[in-house]
């Protein structure tokens, strides 16, 4: 699996970044620049944040 793909399910399936940092073996920053690239590149939001979760949004579940 393409690498920006295998962190946002990892994101998406933890609810948490930092969650997914870990489990990736990856520092938070790091793993927050691969969304941001990823959103990019599908030119929309993919996550709805706040300081409590991360949640798929519409388009986000049709990426997931």
């Amino acid at each position: 699996m393409d690498q920006q793909l295998q962190v946002f399910v990892t994101v998406v399936e933890r609810e948490n970044f930092s969650r997914a940092a870990e489990e990736l073996h990856m520092t938070q920053p790091a793993v927050s620049q691969y969304i941001q690239t990823i959103e990019k590149q599908f030119g929309t939001r993919l996550l709805d944040r706040s300081n409590k979760y991360v949640r798929l949004n519409k388009a986000g579940e049709i990426v997931y």
